[in-house]
């Protein structure tokens, strides 16, 4: 993975901005799988954000436009990682967990999927992570049309509500691991320890562990 990184220009200090928020999370969370978080950031509402006027700091979208097309030589970084092996959890780390009160669990899936009335592709048995709270991932934005983050204090309230007080781990996850690198990126925006079972409900529900509907 960083090979392929530097071979996009990758390196030294430089950012990374991804776009579309669920392909954004994805890449964020690798990229701090390999220890880049720090360095790499998601566009706020996604490329749609870039064109000038847009929304709140429409001249700043514009400026970052411009920058946005000096494309990095490819094959021209080089890129030092530290890989984060603890972000990455499994079945068994979150099983051991379950009745942690300074762990809390949160499914970034739509609600249907969550309650298991639509069990969604690949899902074995229906329903959530025993525990888990229900986050889904467009209540973090404004909208589907307007993809921005909505402010902190709202995020906080609802990371709150879905019983992430602050202090405590919270381990993200969703069907696929999709979602749930969404929720992983804002947890971390939030400043939480933050863990990723990107095996996510797919591979949980084809465990013998319990599950709740």
């Amino acid at each position: 993975m960083a090979r392929m990184l530097e071979q996009a220009g990758v390196g030294g200090d430089r950012i990374v901005v991804v776009g579309e928020p669920i392909p954004a999370g994805r890449a964020y969370a690798a990229l701090d799988y390999l220890g880049l978080g720090d360095r790499a950031a998601i566009l706020d509402g996604g490329p749609g954000a870039l064109q000038p006027g847009s929304g709140p700091g429409g001249d700043l979208a514009a400026d970052t436009a411009a920058a946005a097309g000096e494309r990095a030589a490819p094959g021209a970084a080089e890129l030092e990682t530290r890989v984060r092996d603890d972000m990455i959890v499994d079945a068994d780390w979150v099983h051991e967990r379950l009745e942690d009160p300074g762990v809390a669990i949160l499914d970034a899936r739509p609600p249907a999927q969550f309650s298991g009335e639509t069990p969604g592709e690949g899902i074995d048995r229906p329903g959530h992570i025993p525990g888990a709270r229900n986050v889904f991932w467009q209540t973090l934005v404004e909208s589907e049309a307007n993809p921005r983050l909505k402010d902190e204090a709202e995020l906080r309230r609802i990371f709150e509500e879905a019983g992430a007080d602050p202090g405590d781990i919270v381990v993200a996850y969703c069907r696929t691991g999709g979602q749930g690198s969404f929720l992983y990126s804002v947890a971390r925006h939030l400043g939480y320890d933050v863990r990723l079972y990107d095996g996510s409900y797919v591979d949980w529900s084809r465990t013998e562990f319990p599950v709740e509907r």
